[in-house]
């Protein structure tokens, strides 16, 4: 496994831990870790945890924000459906 694959990895993980499980579906945003909090779980810069962040929300595994919430991105991990999976697949 690469260098990179690990941090990855390791960033997932304290995002996980940082999450608590809900019940049903998906927090608001406002509920969602920042970029600074996962950074700092995993003792990762913030630019270093963004980019892999951002690597997991190509791949799936993670949601993003996408809409700065008090001027940063918010991370949650994706254990369930969001609410708008639906309308975004157009189903």
């Amino acid at each position: 496994m690469k260098k990179s694959d690990i941090r990855k990895q390791r960033v997932y993980r304290a995002l996980m831990d940082l999450c608590p499980v809900m019940e049903e579906g998906v927090p608001p945003y406002e509920a969602w870790p920042k970029t600074r909090e996962v950074a700092d779980a995993c003792n990762e810069t913030i630019y270093s945890a963004r980019l892999h962040l951002l690597a997991l929300a190509q791949e799936g595994r993670v949601f993003c924000s996408y809409k700065n919430v008090n001027n940063s991105l918010r991370w949650y991990p994706r254990r369930h459906r969001a609410p708008w999976d639906d309308e975004v697949q157009g189903n």
